[in-house]
C-alpha cells in the first residue's frame, strides 16, 4: 500500500525530530569541564569581595624526622593578582624573594641571585583566582600540570569538598586542589613536580576584619611534615606601591 505524500512527510519529520532530540540529549548529557566550572564558581562567588592586599608576619618552621629543627620569622606583603614580596628574618637581612609577572626573583644580601619563570600555585589558588578572569587562571593551572578534566567529591576536615585534578581518592600524587563546596575557598593543594610531591593544607581559616584567612599552612612530602607557616600581625592595606614588587627596588622596599 502506497503512503500518501503527507504521511511520508510526517514520517520523515518524525525521524528527523527524533534524531535531533537524541543528539540534543547526548550533548546535554556530556559533563562540563569540572575544573573550569569550579574555577568559575570560585571567581564568581568572591569577585569584588576578596581583599586585594594582605600584610603579615609568619613563623616559618622547618622539620626533619617529625621534629622542628629550625625556625625563622618572615615578613610578607601580598598584592593580588600575581605579586608577593617575602623578607626572610627582617628587612635588614637583605634576603628574600619577589613573585611578580609569573616569575620569581631571589635575593641574598640585597643582591639578585636568580630569576626564573614560576607561578606561585598557592597564591594562585588561594588569592589570585578571585581577581584573574577564569580563563587566565585556567591557563596557568594547565601550565602547572593540573588535569582540569578530572574531579570527584568527598569530605575533608568536616567540610564537603570538590577535588580537581584527580579522578578518585586513590590518586594521592597527581597535581590537584581541594575546594570547599560552600565557601569556594581552597583547603588543600597537591603539586607533583615530577621529582617530588608537595601536599599543602590551608588550615585554621579565620575571619579577620571580615576577611577569611587561612592562618596556618602545613607542607608535607605526601607523608611527613617538612615545613609549616603560622601567620600573625595580619592587616589589609588599602593601597600598596608597585615599587615593592619591582626587583630593581628590592633593597629599599619597606611596608
Amino acid at each position: 500500500m502506497k503512503r500518501s505524500r503527507s504521511a511520508r512527510r510526517f514520517v520523515n519529520w518524525s525521524v528527523a525530530g527524533l534524531a535531533a532530540l537524541s543528539l540534543g540529549m547526548f550533548a546535554f548529557s556530556l559533563p562540563p569541564d569540572p575544573g573550569a566550572e569550579v574555577i568559575r564558581a570560585m571567581h564568581n562567588q568572591w569577585k569584588g569581595k576578596w581583599y586585594e592586599n594582605m600584610a603579615f608576619e609568619q613563623k616559618a618552621l622547618f622539620y626533619k624526622d617529625g621534629k622542628v629543627v629550625r625556625s625563622e620569622v618572615w615578613q610578607e606583603l601580598l598584592n593580588s593578582p600575581g605579586n608577593l614580596h617575602i623578607r626572610f628574618n627582617g628587612f635588614g637581612s637583605g634576603n628574600g624573594a619577589i613573585y611578580s609577572r609569573d616569575s620569581v626573583y631571589q635575593f641574598k644580601g640585597g643582591v639578585l641571585q636568580t630569576k626564573r619563570p614560576d607561578v606561585n600555585f598557592l597564591a594562585l589558588l588561594g588569592f589570585d583566582v578571585y581577581f584573574y578572569e577564569p580563563e587566565a587562571t585556567l591557563s596557568r593551572l594547565k601550565g602547572l600540570g593540573f588535569d582540569l578534566g578530572k574531579s570527584y567529591r568527598t569530605s575533608f576536615k568536616g567540610r564537603d569538598v570538590v577535588v580537581v585534578g584527580a579522578a578518585g581518592p586513590d590518586d594521592r600524587s597527581s597535581s590537584q586542589f581541594w575546594v570547599d563546596s560552600e565557601r569556594m575557598m581552597v583547603l588543600r593543594a597537591v603539586k607533583n613536580t615530577g621529582n617530588a610531591v608537595r601536599d599543602v593544607h590551608f588550615n585554621r581559616y579565620r575571619q579577620i576584619h571580615g576577611n577569611w584567612v587561612a592562618t596556618e599552612m602545613v607542607f608535607t612530602d605526601g607523608s611527613d611534615t617538612v615545613f609549616s607557616e603560622e601567620y600573625y600581625n595580619i592587616s589589609f592595606p588599602k593601597k600598596v606601591t608597585g615599587a615593592i614588587f619591582d626587583p630593581a627596588c628590592f633593597a629599599g622596599a619597606r611596608w
